[in-house]
């Protein structure tokens, strides 16, 4: 039960580090490119 909560509080946070992760790489690449590879992260599967 201990190791459940834990997961839901991983989970809760791992938006949070996305978003951070995002504004970092915004730092150093071009807003354009930033939403080329969310894109390719997240429609990797579609055909």
């Amino acid at each position: 039960r201990q190791a459940q909560i834990i997961i839901l509080e991983i989970l809760k946070f791992i938006p949070v580090i996305i978003i951070f992760a995002f504004l970092d790489l915004g730092k150093n690449i071009s807003f354009s490119d930033s939403f080329l590879v969310l894109d390719k992260v997240v429609f990797l599967d579609s055909p």
